[in-house]
């Protein structure tokens, strides 16, 4: 009998990932701005007091350190979260439009900062070569 896994990608997409040998790395810039609001977001939901939002900001802490760590199932979990704060941001964006332009722009300015990190996520050159290789290791059995 065969060792076949239906849920394997084909060999070839596995083997030919490290080809140089040399590991791809997550951009610094990337770490720097996800730490950054990790430790922002978690700050903001103690200071709140906000259970829900403190297993929120448990979600966004274990998904930013297994995205970190290679996993492209964690940077998905994390893309979507942060697409969905990214929503958040504009909807009170423009609820707060007419009230408080300065509310409006610290909303717009947090959009942005998260439609960077999405960008980064999801269409980062470097980022897809770690998700590549995190994969194409553990389909290996490495």
């Amino acid at each position: 009998m065969d060792n076949f896994d239906a849920y394997a990608p084909p060999r070839a997409a596995v083997l030919d990932i490290d080809a140089e040998g040399t590991p791809a790395k997550i951009p610094l810039l990337f770490k720097i701005l996800l730490i950054a609001y990790v430790a922002l977001h978690v700050l903001g939901t103690c200071m709140a007091l906000s259970v829900a939002g403190v297993v929120w900001a448990g979600v966004i802490a274990i998904a930013s350190w297994r995205t970190l760590a290679g996993s492209r199932a964690a940077s998905r979990v994390l893309g979507v979260v942060m697409v969905i704060a990214l929503v958040f941001a504009l909807f009170a964006a423009v609820m707060v439009s007419r009230a408080s332009p300065g509310w409006m722009a610290a909303m717009l300015a947090q959009a942005a900062y998260l439609a960077v990190l999405v960008g980064y996520l999801y269409f980062h050159p470097a980022m897809q070569a770690v998700l590549r290789q995190s994969d194409a290791k553990k389909w290996r059995g490495a």
